[in-house]
């Protein structure tokens, strides 16, 4: 789920950042929650890689979206100034 969800926050920043901002903690989250379940033996120890990566795309994809929201709320912060 988190690898998933990591691919979606980086593809989602094309709209608008909103769905990176959702998605990407998100993966992050189940990225942490699939290490512990490793860690305490209860999953197999293949799937530590696909968290790894659910967590290097979730951070991603947050990153990407927090400066997509950033981007739209500076621009029309200026918008509203010159205006």
């Amino acid at each position: 789920a988190s690898m998933v969800l990591g691919i979606v926050s980086i593809v989602g920043c094309m709209t608008y950042g909103l769905v990176s901002v959702i998605c990407g903690p998100l993966a992050i989250y189940f990225a942490r929650v699939a290490s512990g379940q490793v860690k305490r033996g209860e999953v197999s120890p293949a799937s530590e890689g696909m968290a790894t990566a659910g967590l290097v795309t979730g951070i991603i994809g947050t990153v990407l979206g927090l400066l997509g929201v950033g981007l739209i709320a500076f621009f029309i912060v200026v918008g509203i100034m010159n205006a």
